[in-house]
């Protein structure tokens, strides 16, 4: 189950998964989980020029072994 917001609206969605393949597929699904965490970040940071969102970027990189392109902090 994923909960959000999309504006005003908020958002409820159920995922219906094989666990028993779930195993198998553990890998693929946290790094594209990683990879949506780090675009997310990246548009964040474009919005907000936060430097905190450049190290938590940086950091689920490390942890999940990706290799991203280094973002400079922009001037605000």
């Amino acid at each position: 189950q994923v909960l959000g917001r999309a504006g005003e609206t908020e958002c409820d969605m159920v995922f219906d998964l094989d666990l028993v393949k779930a195993d198998a597929e553990g890998e693929v699904v946290r790094t594209r989980w990683a990879m949506q965490k780090i675009y997310h970040l990246t548009g964040e940071y474009t919005r907000t020029r936060d430097p905190k969102l450049l190290k938590e970027r940086e950091s689920i990189a490390s942890e999940y072994g990706l290799n991203i392109p280094r973002a400079a902090a922009l001037p605000k």
